[in-house]
């Protein structure tokens, strides 16, 4: 569903290192599943909104691995 702000729902979840994660990929779209099946998070995405989110994890895991900020 399209929407002004580009996004349909508002979610929260917490992802650690064991979290299973699934793709798929169609002619136009990826889909991501986080999660089991039984209690997972599905992300459909096009091309420039994969490409998107691909970029803000790299700027997020960077800020991540380069210590800041510090926690204690």
């Amino acid at each position: 569903m399209n929407t002004l702000m580009g996004i349909a729902l508002d979610v929260w979840v917490n992802i650690d290192g064991d979290c299973p994660m699934e793709t798929e990929v169609t002619r136009c779209e990826a889909q991501l599943e986080l999660g089991h099946s039984t209690g997972s998070l599905h992300l459909v995405l096009d091309e420039d909104g994969l490409a998107r989110l691909v970029a803000a994890a790299t700027a997020a895991l960077d800020t991540l691995r380069s210590g800041w900020p510090t926690l204690m």
